[in-house]
């Protein structure tokens, strides 16, 4: 683009805006960042999950009309379903958090409501407070992984089986 710079008129032909390249880029920071803040807060999840569940214990939480699916890892679940495993006292206590899960699943909720907003397109985006909940989700999860280990294919072997 020559001048960096585009012109836009009105339907009297009048120049009424100007739209230039930081435009752009502002529009499309606006846009992506829920998507990447989502997959952040997702494999987060699926990180604590598959660092303490079976597959047998994942597979558990799948929709009763969709119990064919395979399941291998948290990545085959839903996020309804990673809620469904939070939801349970006895899942959740396996996970050994020092958190409220009730704090947790309404947080986690909140997202699933957000993210279904986020990945219908919602024409209006989403609210400013919405955005600000991701990333404070986001931020907490990023903080938990950093008081737990990394769970490796290889000393997950070693664990005991539960």
């Amino acid at each position: 683009m020559q001048h960096e710079v585009v012109l836009v008129k009105g339907t009297d032909e009048r120049i009424i805006d100007l739209v230039t390249i930081s435009d752009v880029g502002e529009q499309f920071i606006s846009l992506s960042e829920p998507f990447w803040i989502l997959e952040q807060i997702e494999n987060h999840i699926r990180s604590l999950l598959d660092a303490k569940l079976t597959v047998q214990q994942l597979a558990e939480a799948i929709d009763q009309g969709d119990k064919d699916r395979p399941v291998e890892s948290a990545a085959d679940l839903t996020f309804g379903e990673y809620l469904r495993i939070l939801e349970k006292p006895d899942q959740f206590n396996l996970l050994n958090l020092a958190i409220d899960r009730g704090t947790l699943v309404k947080r986690l909720d909140q997202v699933r409501k957000i993210r279904n907003d986020v990945m219908h397109f919602h024409p209006d985006g989403i609210s400013i407070g919405d955005l600000e909940i991701l990333r404070e989700t986001n931020k907490f999860f990023y903080l938990l992984s950093q008081f737990r280990p990394t769970l490796t294919a290889e000393n997950k072997k070693q664990m005991p089986s539960k």
